[in-house]
């Protein structure tokens, strides 16, 4: 059943706005590709532009037998990356998203670009993110807000400010309050280029 299946989601290409491959975990080393777009236009909200090589950083979570999905797309009107969330009632999608603006986006930051859900071991879930600084180029902030569902989202932001070096610090610092962020992953994306 889907409870035996994996699912790696991935940035556009081919076509779609979110490609996706599953694999068994009884057989993890044989990934098959799935020629659906888990997230296809019809599902697209109409404050995003899904036509342009926009849409990236795909993060799925089943949340109370709900899967969430949180990408990155750019906002027409603000001409900004933003974090979109869309559900499904399956892993494999379709998504769908018919929200009338973006979940979130820091348009005075740049926008808001590679969520993150996670879930904490006293159960608490959170999104991380971090504006789109280098996009304007102020300083880039990292932020883990605590996520409260069904409602929607609280913010109550933890902020991580700096250039790369000095964010890895503070990283560092903050490990056990955010253990299951995987460092290599966010090494690799937070303010390249600062």
């Amino acid at each position: 059943g889907e409870d035996d299946i994996l699912y790696v989601y991935a940035t556009n290409a081919l076509g779609f706005n979110i490609q996706y491959a599953t694999a068994s975990q009884s057989n993890i080393g044989s990934w098959t590709y799935v020629n659906e777009d888990a997230l296809p236009d019809s599902g697209f909200p109409s404050w995003g532009d899904s036509d342009n090589g926009y849409t990236w950083a795909p993060s799925v979570m089943n949340i109370n037998g709900v899967f969430n999905m949180y990408y990155t797309a750019r906002d027409i009107s603000a001409n900004t990356q933003c974090i979109g969330r869309a559900v499904s009632s399956t892993a494999g999608g379709p998504f769908s998203d018919s929200s009338a603006s973006p979940f979130l986006c820091q348009n005075s930051l740049g926008g808001t670009i590679d969520a993150q859900p996670f879930q904490d071991t006293d159960g608490t879930l959170y999104l991380l993110y971090k504006n789109d600084g280098n996009s304007i180029g102020p300083l880039c902030t990292l932020t883990f807000p605590r996520l409260v569902f069904p409602q929607g989202s609280i913010f109550l932001p933890k902020l991580l400010k700096g250039r790369r070096r000095q964010l890895q610090s503070q990283l560092e610092a903050e490990r056990r309050t955010i253990a299951h962020l995987d460092r290599r992953k966010w090494g690799q994306t937070v303010c390249w280029g600062l």
